[in-house]
């Protein structure tokens, strides 16, 4: 019986120790970025930065009168063509 408490102490410990460990969502969207250039040949990163940047407000497009910022969504999505996998097929702002 002990043994068991203890396991389930240790394990969550563990879990709200890497939970406090983590860092920012920040972080870790630059680092992707970062990763994801470093697969590409070191004349083309310029390149690819600007097409990783153009690609991530692309996502955003196709809405007149654009997104409120601070302003919440409800957004459904759908299966994408052409080796795209989502796309937005609703947005509603929330009151």
């Amino acid at each position: 019986m002990w043994r068991w408490l203890v396991i389930g102490v240790l394990v969550v410990g563990a879990g709200v120790l890497g939970r406090v460990t983590a860092g920012d969502s920040k972080d870790y969207e630059q680092g992707v970025t970062e990763g994801r250039a470093l697969q590409v040949a070191p004349e083309s990163r310029e390149a690819f930065k600007a097409g990783y940047t153009a690609g991530a407000n692309d996502v955003f497009s196709g809405y007149d009168g654009g997104w409120d910022y601070a302003r919440p969504y409800v957004i459904t999505l759908e299966k994408g063509d052409d080796g795209i996998t989502y796309r937005i097929k609703s947005r509603a702002r929330q009151p």
